[in-house]
């Protein structure tokens, strides 16, 4: 990475491992963006099936394409340090190689950074799709006024209850966390989450235009549900000054309970998962007497603000 991002620049990182089966979908998807100005980077995390050979491919034929091929496996945190470390965007957008943004999506978010000089996150809406998910370029659905800005800590405390950001939705100005944030390379499942904590508890942010975060049999968040909550326990702990403690042992029973739908099977992974947020919100919100709203798995849901 250069000591000074390139103004204007825009970066995608991909990270990917064994990404055959959708990447040609999200490299068409970065290389199509409305906003030219971009630098793709593709992390190929010691990939054993075609996905080096498809990134030569697409860089044969467009030269904003690059790629950096780890000697070894290593954690996702550690692989998106990687990227980072890279990258020469003044703005870097994270894109996991299954999942899509709309086509307007980095235009977009450079647009709100640049007349917001005061924001150092943005991040999108989500919408769950299948495997068979081919056309970015819907309308009909977008709020016409989506942006939303927090000029507090709001957002954090909110992710401290339920974090409902997709981090393919995440992009960062550079120069506000240049060499001081990283991911932490020793966490395998929610090192995403203690990443965004670290950032949102002292810088601003906004939520504008949409991504598709695709639901899949073989995408590696799937089976993890212990894993994460025992990392999430670790996470936490660091922040037990923003909990009462009725209040932390339930934003842990229900985070557990959340991310256990994972370990469900597949077929049943949307039911379950949207039945147990259902239950526990009508716990949360006689203890607590809040108006928790739960809609359908197509949104991101809204958390009460502590």
């Amino acid at each position: 990475m250069s000591t000074s991002p390139n103004k204007g620049l825009a970066t995608i990182i991909i990270n990917c491992r064994n990404a055959e089966k959708f990447l040609k979908e999200t490299l068409d998807c970065a290389t199509h963006q409305s906003y030219k100005n971009l630098e793709i980077l593709v992390v190929d995390n010691m990939s054993s099936d075609s996905t080096f050979d498809i990134v030569k491919h697409y860089m044969s034929n467009d030269y904003r394409i690059k790629v950096i091929s780890t000697d070894g496996p290593i954690s996702l945190g550690a692989s998106r340090n990687l990227g980072l470390e890279n990258s020469n965007g003044e703005i870097v957008f994270f894109l996991d190689s299954d999942d899509l943004m709309l086509k307007t999506y980095v235009e977009t978010h450079m647009n709100t950074f640049n007349l917001h000089p005061e924001l150092t996150l943005g991040f999108g809406k989500t919408m769950l799709i299948g495997e068979e998910f081919l056309n970015t370029n819907l309308v009909d659905f977008i709020d016409k006024n989506e942006s939303l800005f927090y000029r507090d800590n709001s957002l954090f405390k909110r992710i401290l209850w339920n974090n409902t950001i997709t981090f393919s939705s995440v992009s960062l100005r550079m120069s506000d966390i240049l060499s001081s944030i990283k991911f932490d390379p020793t966490l395998t499942h929610a090192e995403d989450y203690d990443f965004l904590l670290r950032i949102l508890q002292n810088k601003k942010s906004f939520r504008a235009s949409y991504v598709f975060y695709r639901i899949h049999i073989h995408q590696q968040s799937n089976n993890v549900g212990r894993l994460y909550f025992q990392e999430v326990l670790y996470i936490l702990e660091q922040y037990n000054k923003h909990f009462t403690a009725k209040m932390h042992k339930l934003r842990l029973i229900g985070d557990y309970l959340y991310e256990y739908g994972n370990e469900l099977p597949h077929v049943k992974y949307f039911g379950r998962v949207t039945l147990i947020r259902k239950i526990l919100s009508v716990i949360l919100s006689y203890i607590f007497k809040i108006k928790w709203k739960v809609v359908s798995v197509k949104r991101v849901g809204k958390t009460p603000a502590f």
